[in-house]
């Protein structure tokens, strides 16, 4: 848990929790997290509970972009795994570097899984390869070959 977050409950003010799930490399197109911005702009949210900056965004440029609009309307974003708080000036260039560092590992990740799936695409033996399509079907050999009870159609 977040030791401070006693301290900051404390407070008698009601709370809305905005829980933002899943796995993006851009944000910006996700509703709910355009209406947590929104908010933000009208003063309604004074912090942002993030659990990691690798979860934020995998996009460099863009997080600090978020990052510098939030810390000029005095929302502080807290990075709980990472210990740390946007409202300090200091926070900036460690949020740089680990997002720096998770956009790298996000690009690696999908080169990786592009060669991959490619790599399956040219190899006879392989799901994507020998993947059944409407009117085909695998023989006795495990090849594909016209299904011949299908109609004339898909020949």
């Amino acid at each position: 848990p977040i030791p401070f977050l006693m301290e900051y409950n404390k407070n008698p003010c009601k709370r809305k929790l905005l829980f933002l799930t899943g796995c993006s490399t851009t944000i910006k197109g996700h509703r709910r997290f355009n209406a947590l911005i929104s908010a933000c702009r009208r003063g309604k949210v004074d912090m942002i509970l993030v659990k990691s900056a690798h979860r934020f965004a995998r996009n460099t440029v863009g997080a600090l972009k978020i990052i510098r609009m939030l810390h000029r309307w005095k929302v502080d974003i807290y990075f709980e795994a990472d210990d740390i708080h946007t409202l300090y000036e200091s926070s900036e260039f460690m949020l740089t570097l680990i997002c720096a560092r998770a956009q790298d590992e996000s690009e690696s990740k999908s080169a990786d899984i592009k060669w991959g799936i490619q790599k399956s695409f040219a190899d006879p033996g392989s799901r994507y390869y020998q993947r059944v399509c409407y009117g085909y079907k695998h023989d006795e050999n495990g090849q594909l070959v016209i299904d011949e009870e299908k109609p004339r159609l898909f020949r």
